[in-house]
């Protein structure tokens, strides 16, 4: 080989090189950027769990929050409740329904149904 084919062979084999690096370092900021956006949305989900209980909690209880202290309790979240008449078994009992919609960065990343029986609320 002359010296202008080895320059041109050894520039060629450090351009190759440069490309497989950087597309690994791209393969591994997408794999830990997806790892790190699956660890969110884990925690969102248990945060939403335990908002949803804490509410259930709360309406079994016989206290119903209002729509403003759920935005002050749970910033991040939506919170509504649903109470229904409950028939057969549980005939004299509300069924109440507690959804949660969790949001972290801006997006909807977990939803929660919770359901219970409780005691009716008392006519106003």
């Amino acid at each position: 080989m002359t010296h202008i084919r080895r320059r041109a062979f050894l520039q060629l084999e450090a351009i190759t090189t440069m490309c497989i690096m950087i597309f690994v370092i791209g393969a591994l900021t997408a794999a830990i950027l997806s790892l790190a956006r699956a660890g969110h949305a884990q925690i969102s989900r248990q945060q939403a769990t335990l908002a949803a209980e804490a509410v259930m909690n709360e309406v079994r209880e016989g206290n119903a929050p209002t729509d403003d202290e759920f935005r002050e309790r749970f910033p991040d979240m939506d919170i509504h409740i649903e109470r229904t008449p409950a028939a057969g078994d549980f005939d004299g009992l509300d069924c109440a329904i507690v959804h949660v919609d969790a949001y972290t960065f801006g997006r909807k990343t977990a939803s929660v149904r919770l359901r219970g029986f409780v005691e009716k609320e008392a006519a106003e």
